[in-house]
């Protein structure tokens, strides 16, 4: 078996964590069932395969069945692992990130999809070119190829822009109702929106309670229209009044680090 590794591991909450959290980590990806995702961790094994003492391997495994309130995904309070019963586990994100196509399978995808799409269209047109001008024939079969391609890498470009902003907002809500909502606004205000996001997340580690992505990306609502530095001031200050602000901005830094360096030139 295998599992991917995706280099937000190592920028997200789990830094300074200790390389021994990062080695059962990998083990529980790599070893997970691919259907019903669970690992057994006997700590004997882990322990001689990876080279730390027994309680360093129960030290971690601790760890990544704890409360992570800084995790950017929300199932199970940010549990990594759920504990079963026994040496069994349930990696709690391993089917979102194994489903999940790197850049390049993507492209792969696309490459393909178009290759079938182009294919079927030839066939059906050179069945009618026999009945039609040839020279008129080559100009609509190009003119009709590069209007689909326009509209082929839009939509691919649209759908990359909603995994950024979807990861960006820790995958917090419907998705599918999301998508219906993406798919609406125009592209300019989706990069508005992916824009947004880092400062909002600012403003929920300074108390401001947490929306549903499709909520707030719902063209009705607008609310990534929201001045959100503003907002975040506001919040800082009034956690000065309460003696919070100092937590609070430590709390608003981190989660402003989330964002790894891979999606901030796609925000632009």
């Amino acid at each position: 078996m295998y599992g991917k590794i995706f280099e937000t591991m190592y920028e997200g909450s789990m830094v300074g964590a200790g390389a021994h959290v990062f080695a059962v980590w990998g083990y529980c990806i790599s070893k997970a069932d691919p259907e019903d995702h669970i690992v057994r961790l006997n700590t004997a094994i882990l322990s001689t395969a990876i080279g730390e003492s027994v309680d360093r391997i129960v030290e971690a495994i601790g760890f990544l069945c704890s409360k992570d309130d800084d995790s950017t995904n929300t199932d199970h309070d940010g549990r990594r692992l759920l504990h079963l019963g026994g040496l069994s586990y349930l990696v709690v994100s391993h089917e979102h990130y194994r489903n999940m196509k790197s850049n390049e399978e993507q492209r792969a995808y696309f490459r393909d999809a178009k290759r079938k799409q182009r294919a079927k269209k030839k066939d059906v047109k050179d069945s009618q070119r026999q009945s039609q001008d040839p020279a008129s024939v080559s100009a609509s079969v190009s003119a009709s190829d590069s209007v689909s391609d326009e509209r082929e890498i839009a939509k691919r470009e649209s759908g990359e822009r909603f995994e950024t902003a979807w990861a960006m907002f820790g995958r917090y809500g419907v998705e599918k109702k999301a998508v219906e909502y993406w798919a609406a606004i125009p592209e300019s205000e989706q990069h508005a929106i992916v824009k947004a996001i880092p400062a909002y997340v600012k403003c929920l580690a300074v108390g401001r309670s947490k929306s549903q992505f499709e909520g707030w990306i719902n063209p009705c609502n607008r609310k990534w229209d929201m001045d959100w530095d503003q907002a975040y001031k506001d919040l800082l200050a009034k956690g000065q009044g309460n003696g919070q602000s100092k937590a609070a901005e430590r709390r608003a830094e981190k989660a402003s680090r989330e964002f790894p360096e891979d999606i901030k030139p796609r925000m632009l």
